[in-house]
């Protein structure tokens, strides 16, 4: 069973007093409220939030949706934190067990709990606070390797188009691809406007020519319709 991680980094404006109660609820309550950025609480159970549980060094524990939903995800022993400046930083880990194990960016971080309890303990705590706008332990869900597969499309281009699908000729991977395959069973993407910031397209390809035809395409180095490339 594949289980790959799954990290939710963004920023989201949520009100104060409104980020206050849920906390407060979700602490009093047993529930974990995490900010993704966008909120979420849910369910770790007495023992997997417990300190006996921190003190056996669990590295992963189950968590439920608050919704009621039976799809569980499993939370790790590090901490996602985005924050609205750094300045905040030394008083918001001040006395924490957290330590810093990556800078993803000049205001997010990945810090490393000595156990899975605790990053959901400290993740908590630091959702509540105004200064941070992202504050979550690492997921992971396990995904299903078995579904509904699109036959290979006829398309001349399509072994061009690596990012759709990257694979030999016995269906192993070779590199990282959309898996565009497992997809199409249940949505071909009918109705939906697809932007792409490149260097231009090919207007002429027949599967764009007769989608482009009302000009949607910007030139943003002339300030033109034609997205040709240059």
């Amino acid at each position: 069973m594949n289980r790959p991680l799954l990290f939710y980094v963004g920023v989201a404006g949520l009100g104060i007093v409104a980020t206050t109660v849920w906390a407060q609820t979700s602490s009093a309550s047993g529930h974990f409220y995490f900010r993704f950025p966008q909120p979420a609480v849910y369910h770790l159970g007495e023992r997997a939030a417990s300190r006996q549980a921190a003190a056996a060094k669990v590295e992963w524990v189950k968590g439920w949706p608050q919704n009621g939903s039976t799809n569980f995800v499993e939370f790790g022993s590090r901490v996602v934190l985005h924050v609205q400046s750094t300045d905040s930083l030394r008083r918001l880990l001040a006395g924490s067990p957290l330590t810093l194990s990556r800078v993803v960016a000049g205001n997010c971080f990945i810090f490393q709990a000595p156990d899975a309890s605790t990053a959901a303990r400290e993740a908590r705590r630091l959702a509540a606070q105004q200064e941070v706008l992202a504050s979550y332990p690492v997921v992971r869900q396990a995904a299903a390797l078995h579904g509904p597969y699109a036959p290979q499309p006829d398309d001349q281009y399509f072994t061009e188009q690596w990012y759709l699908e990257q694979r030999n000729t016995n269906g192993a991977v070779t590199g990282p691809d959309l898996n565009v395959r497992a997809a199409w069973p249940y949505t071909r993407g009918e109705g939906v406007v697809v932007a792409v910031a490149d260097l231009g397209v090919e207007l002429v390809h027949p599967d764009l020519a007769p989608r482009v035809a009302d000009a949607l395409n910007h030139n943003f180095n002339d300030s033109s319709t034609n997205g040709q490339p240059y």
